[in-house]
């Protein structure tokens, strides 16, 4: 019995002390995939949230991008929290025969500057994992578009709706 309760303890405390730490790793699936690292600031009231990934759907042009957004972070309840900010991206466009088609297809620069911000909804478990949703439109100022059989993105990523799964230490 006292084996048991120890065991319990041990357990509860550590739950405890990994839901205290203020950082995440994980990943986004979504418009693109990419990797997450999320840094909580002033006892959880802020966010910095770094992402890298490389864009997958609809397109004979990839591109890769990383991206900064700082957010505001709001308890809704035990768990749930909702967040809003702006943020900022740099990407670079590629693909198969890039330089001949993009020059004849899109006319500029392979490169992207993103200008956006980031609204969502997470839910941080008893265990070290945490679960978001959000929607992250980004402008394009600078460049490459991704063109795509629904819409000719050359603007931006305005349909970046994704699903995140994070480890919290």
């Amino acid at each position: 019995m006292k084996k048991f309760l120890l065991t319990v303890c041990l357990v509860a405390s550590l739950m405890m002390a990994a839901n205290a730490q203020p950082r995440a790793v994980g990943g986004r699936v979504g418009w693109n995939m990419e990797a997450t690292y999320q840094h909580n600031l002033a006892m959880e009231k802020y966010m910095i949230d770094l992402t890298a990934g490389v864009s997958y759907f609809f397109s004979r042009w990839w591109y890769s991008d990383i991206n900064c957004v700082f957010d505001w972070v709001f308890n809704i309840t035990s768990g749930w929290n909702w967040y809003v900010g702006p943020g900022l991206g740099l990407g670079y466009g590629f693909g198969k025969n890039w330089h001949t088609d993009y020059i004849t297809e899109y006319r500029g620069t392979p490169w992207r500057l993103n200008l956006g911000f980031q609204i969502g909804v997470e839910y941080q478990f008893d265990i070290p994992l945490n679960l978001s949703i959000d929607w992250r439109p980004m402008w394009n100022v600078l460049g490459f578009g991704r063109p795509g059989p629904f819409f000719n993105n050359y603007f931006g990523d305005f349909f970046n709706l994704g699903i995140g799964v994070r480890y919290r230490f």
